[in-house]
């Protein structure tokens, strides 16, 4: 029961948080905190097309957690899988 009661909750909120959602996203770009060129990927549009074949996505939340990565992304990439490394960091 417990969950879709807080899923209709997530749902209200990220419909009330949509009109702030651009402006905020824009104020980060002009202060360097977001990648102007990138903003539509922040609205699950792609900017590349899905490569082919064995696809693993990898997501680090840092430049550390990029770097503990790597090793991950070696062995994957040893075994013919491309890699899709996104990051939450501008840096």
């Amino acid at each position: 029961m417990a969950e879709p009661i807080l899923m209709t909750c997530y749902r209200a909120a990220t419909e009330i948080a949509r009109p702030f959602l651009r402006p905020w996203l824009g104020w980060r770009a002009r202060h360097g905190k977001e990648n102007a060129e990138r903003l539509a990927e922040r609205f699950g549009r792609a900017s590349a097309a899905r490569p082919a074949g064995r696809v693993i996505w990898c997501h680090a939340a840092s430049v550390g957690e990029s770097l503990s990565v790597l090793p991950l992304i070696d062995a994957l990439t040893d075994r013919d899988f491309t890699v899709v490394l996104t990051t939450g960091t501008v840096t």
